[in-house]
């Protein structure tokens, strides 16, 4: 099982993934899930010091060289391994590439890269989950200051959208809205209030399912993603 997170920045991807990785080794039928960090500070140390409004300032050809070899090295990071999870996927990645080339670069790029990424998420991640900030439930979270990331809800808003919107380009073939967790034949339903949603994403190179979590509940989430991972 190949398993990745993607959201804004701060919405708690990279402890869900360690809190899967976690879970997994309790599970005797499953084999353990390995975390791996795909960060761009870790892929590329030398961007470790540099805050995420520093990085997005930068000319748009060092901008562009730098997001196809994060595309290089985590595919490089991923290909070779069969159960991992990580707090990073490819979508993340096209994104923030929509959202620093779309003025600067001809359309043909920006689908190649858009095409690129949707090729490497199918050929590396079975399950996608995508912590979703959105104008329903931006104002009930707080984003935490690391002294790196971009702390307005506004502008990781923005990223989420984009996010989506990448899925969209991407043609997911299966969607369906997740209102209420069922807990089974003894339990009442649990009810949703910001909702979940589940997607296919297909292409020639393989087949991703995508969970997006609009629910900000961490109890709530990590019940969700039980199911999705674990439960058909």
């Amino acid at each position: 099982m190949r398993i990745m997170f993607a959201g804004p920045s701060g919405l708690g991807k990279t402890t869900l993934a360690k809190w899967l990785e976690s879970e997994s080794n309790d599970l005797n039928d499953w084999e353990p899930l390995k975390f791996i960090s795909g960060s761009v500070s870790d892929l590329i140390p030398e961007t470790k010091d540099i805050s995420h409004e520093e990085m997005m300032s930068r000319d748009t050809k060092t901008l562009l060289m730098e997001d196809y070899k994060v595309a290089n090295l985590r595919n490089k990071l991923f290909c070779n391994q069969d159960y991992f999870v990580s707090d990073r996927s490819f979508l993340d990645l096209a994104a923030y590439f929509m959202l620093k080339q779309a003025p600067h670069i001809p359309s043909c790029e920006m689908e190649h890269f858009l095409e690129l990424n949707k090729m490497l998420l199918n050929k590396n991640c079975d399950k996608l989950i995508l912590l979703n900030l959105t104008p329903s439930n931006y104002r009930d979270w707080i984003t935490e200051d690391n002294n790196k990331r971009i702390t307005s809800n506004y502008f990781q808003m923005l990223i989420s959208g984009i996010m989506n919107l990448v899925l969209q380009i991407w043609g997911p073939e299966y969607g369906r809205n997740i209102e209420t967790i069922k807990r089974g034949k003894f339990r009442s339903d649990q009810y949703l209030v910001y909702g979940a949603k589940r997607l296919d994403i297909k292409s020639p190179y393989g087949f991703t399912q995508v969970l997006v979590i609009n629910e900000l509940n961490l109890d709530i989430r990590k019940e969700l993603i039980e199911k999705f991972i674990w439960y058909k």
